[in-house]
């Protein structure tokens, strides 16, 4: 069930991840390369924020910057990505930065 709740941004959550579903294409019209921040506080989940790349945006690259600016910013604890044979690239690519 997802509930709408204006006080979480002021909450401390016990965790956050960030959840990956890659999609690499630069053609138009193809699935966004979509990334969902997750805050956990005891047993409720809360969605913070979500983001789709789209175009030039979903380049190897510059998604992976993305994501790794993300984790950061966000003092995120883990990186979830869609098992994916993309997702042995990912690794390397995160490891590199």
């Amino acid at each position: 069930m997802i509930q709408y709740d204006n006080d979480c941004i002021n909450y401390k959550f016990d965790k956050i991840k960030l959840g990956v579903d890659p999609a690499v294409s630069e053609k138009e019209g193809t699935d966004r390369y979509a990334i969902t921040v997750t805050g956990y506080l005891g047993d409720k989940k809360y969605v913070l924020q979500n983001i789709g790349l789209e175009g030039e945006e979903k380049n190897i690259r510059r998604s992976s910057q993305v994501v790794y600016n993300l984790y950061h910013r966000r003092n995120a604890n883990r990186v979830a990505v869609e098992t994916v044979a993309y997702q042995l690239v990912l690794k390397t690519i995160f490891k590199e930065l």
